[in-house]
């Protein structure tokens, strides 16, 4: 007897398929007897839907951070900012406290640890191009000063992810907004300061030379 529901073979004497239970209609026993079958219960091979989970507004970046640290304000002017604008998310998990001593320990731990290494390069780099009579190497020189302002980005995202895990992206942008613009004012400002204080500096020089000369 082949079975009707599941196909295999079982003895023609039986009342009942031997492999899924399902009635022999053929023996006498269930003659007359009228069955219900269950319907079978349809495998989807379709993928569950699934909420799409919404990344992190943090991201893997934090201009700002960046930026400010490109001021060279120094470690603690730079974590105290970074907090200052973040600080109602930050607040809302109970980690104001310990995303400010983590965003200074990563300025301070980052400056002494890249500090000696970009020195040592941009010093080879110089000695390169005084050979060379040239500027070949003024890119790569470039590209390690931004070395540190990046990577101190990079950590104060990585710690605002981490103590603000439900940050609202509307709130995050909004704040972002604001602290990217303080950041390149600020910016701003100190290079200008930067450059009014060589031209000082030279003024003061010249103003010395002239009076040894004359």
């Amino acid at each position: 007897m082949i079975c009707h529901k599941c196909g295999k073979e079982y003895e023609d004497d039986m009342p009942n398929c031997l492999w899924c239970d399902a009635p022999n209609l053929q023996h006498p026993a269930n003659k007359g007897k009228q069955f219900t079958e269950a319907p079978a219960q349809s495998i989807s091979t379709e993928p569950t839907e699934t909420e799409a989970t919404e990344a992190h507004p943090a991201g893997l970046f934090m201009w700002s951070a960046a930026i400010f640290a490109a001021c060279n304000l120094g470690y603690l002017y730079i974590a105290i900012l970074i907090t200052f604008f973040h600080k109602k998310a930050l607040q809302e998990n109970k980690a104001l406290g310990r995303f400010f001593v983590g965003m200074l320990i990563a300025s301070i731990g980052l400056y002494f640890i890249t500090a000696p290494v970009i020195g040592t390069i941009c010093r080879s780099l110089l000695k390169i191009n005084e050979l060379n009579g040239g500027h070949s190497s003024s890119t790569i020189l470039l590209a390690l000063s931004a070395l540190y302002p990046i990577t101190q980005g990079f950590i104060g995202a990585k710690l605002l992810k981490f103590y603000t895990p439900d940050y609202k992206p509307e709130d995050y942008r909004k704040k972002s907004i604001v602290g990217v613009i303080t950041a390149i004012v600020l910016f701003i400002i100190c290079a200008l300061c930067g450059f009014y204080t060589d031209i000082a500096q030279n003024g003061t020089q010249f103003t010395q030379i002239l009076m040894k000369k004359y």
